[in-house]
């Protein structure tokens, strides 16, 4: 299974906020396209020491100003009742695509979950203690500049190096399928947009992501991710009335889904390990505001 996402050690030194970024530029030289990777931090988005609301999100995504946004949701999953299985943020990362006339699309992709637990289950203690041990990354929690160190090359080579430990520890199947997982994430999303001839895409992914679906991009289609800049002042607000109510419905969803005789048990256990009907409450209770 893929390690939780960064267990977190604070540095003694903290880092330092930067500046506004400037305009992003209008073309990137391969294809006509700007591609951006936009980091999320899943239920962190709600915890003040992270700087990185919810509203700070969705700023983001309108300065951007993109015409596609490719999302953390299977397409498999995005009409069934498992689209709540996925991080309760895309309601606000849909909304705000709508508020500037961007598609919202579900260019994730998933691997056979029992063959992932097969996986985990077929490590030695040795090699699950190094699995484990691999998602100790430090983080500056608190300051003031955590969107920047989040977006930074430091970051992402430490998450980059923690993948590849997982990986060798339990292989990639354990690790989520975490190779063929991020290729098909980048080739969704751009034949995507090669057949809609959009032209300023957004990917919006776990934090995790970003280093690898950038590889893919250069690697795939000679595309150069442009930097992803603070274009927002930090703010903490209540999402919008259709967010919430969004995160209302996924609940019921997921809690009759569980309960249903018919559903399927392999289906039921992913949504009991992602702990997301511990985490949607929240995100309602809060209106998504930091707690």
């Amino acid at each position: 299974m893929s390690p939780k996402f960064l267990k977190i050690r604070v540095p003694k030194i903290p880092l330092f906020a930067v500046g506004i970024a400037l305009a992003f530029p209008a073309h990137s030289p391969a294809g006509g396209m700007n591609v951006f990777v936009l980091g999320t931090v899943h239920k962190n988005h709600l915890d003040g020491k992270w700087n990185y609301s919810l509203q700070d999100l969705r700023n983001e995504i309108k300065a951007i100003k993109p015409d596609l946004v490719c999302a953390e949701i299977f397409e498999r999953d995005a009409a069934t009742p498992m689209r709540a299985y996925y991080p309760p943020e895309n309601a606000v990362v849909e909304y705000a695509a709508r508020e500037v006339n961007a598609e919202f699309y579900t260019a994730d992709w998933r691997g056979e979950f029992t063959a992932m637990v097969a996986a985990d289950n077929a490590m030695t203690e040795k090699e699950k203690r190094e699995y484990e041990g691999a998602a100790d990354i430090k983080l500056p929690l608190g300051s003031s500049s955590m969107f920047e160190y989040l977006h930074g090359k430091a970051l992402q080579v430490a998450i980059k190096n923690s993948h590849e430990t997982a990986i060798k520890a339990g292989g990639e199947v354990a690790d989520g399928y975490w190779y063929a997982r991020n290729q098909m994430i980048v080739k969704n999303c751009i034949r995507h947009a090669e057949k809609t001839g959009r032209k300023r895409i957004l990917f919006t992914f776990g934090m995790d992501h970003k280093y690898i679906i950038e590889e893919y991009l250069r690697s795939f289609y000679s595309l150069k991710p442009l930097p992803i800049k603070r274009l927002f002042t930090h703010q903490n607000m209540a999402m919008p009335p259709e967010v919430i109510s969004t995160w209302t419905e996924e609940k019921q969803r997921l809690q009759d889904f569980i309960q249903n005789p018919a559903s399927s048990p392999t289906f039921i256990e992913m949504v009991k390990r992602s702990k997301r009907l511990d985490d949607l409450p929240r995100f309602i209770e809060s209106k998504g505001r930091v707690f």
